[in-house]
């Protein structure tokens, strides 16, 4: 019997969502460090702020890194705005930015839930991995949609990274696949979640 025993970093206070950032980004760089083979890294921002902390503290010339934001309905629907200067750093330094429909949160399931309050498949989907943290259903969710933008590669181990409102607190090692291959996708590790 084989097996690796790992630690997880559990965030008990949500609120502190700078800390938590922080922490993220320290556990994100060691975790690469540590495994060079990893050579892709997905993280959600809404409005710049995690992404901005992940590019500054990363090695990006050894990880390809790929920025998953809100679509633009959903900007003005949550009244976010993603900074500018943050999207001209990270396009200074070849980090690029997805701006999709949500693959579990979005399109036409949003649509037939608030017109119908008909419950759809991705909705459920979503409320399930909900139960880990809103971060893991994030996590998944812009792997997928990296994917499907011919950012990351179907197969590949992605660090991904995303947070519970603002900044980070979850980060998991996948293997990433798009939203037509959904349930292929493997969680191999978590590197951290909320309590």
């Amino acid at each position: 019997m084989s097996f690796v025993e790992e630690k997880i970093v559990y965030f008990k206070d949500e609120e502190n969502w700078e800390e938590n950032t922080a922490k993220t980004v320290e556990l994100v760089r060691e975790f690469l460090k540590a495994n060079p083979q990893v050579k892709h890294l997905v993280v959600a921002s809404s409005r710049g702020y995690t992404a901005e902390r992940m590019a500054r503290a990363l090695p990006l010339e050894k990880v390809k890194m790929v920025v998953v934001k809100l679509a633009a309905p959903r900007d003005k629907e949550f009244n976010v705005e993603f900074d500018e200067r943050v999207r001209e750093y990270l396009s200074s330094v070849g980090v690029p930015i997805v701006e999709a429909t949500h693959t579990l949160s979005g399109a036409i399931d949003v649509a037939l839930l608030e017109k119908f309050k008909i419950f759809t498949h991705s909705r459920f989907i979503a409320e399930v991995l909900y139960l880990f943290s809103q971060g893991m259903k994030v996590c998944l969710e812009i792997a997928s949609m990296a994917v499907d933008a011919g950012l990351l590669p179907e197969g590949v181990d992605a660090l991904c990274v995303a947070g519970t409102g603002f900044g980070a607190d979850t980060a998991v090692l996948l293997q990433a696949e798009g939203s037509s291959r959904f349930f292929d996708i493997k969680v191999k590790r978590i590197l951290c979640m909320p309590e």
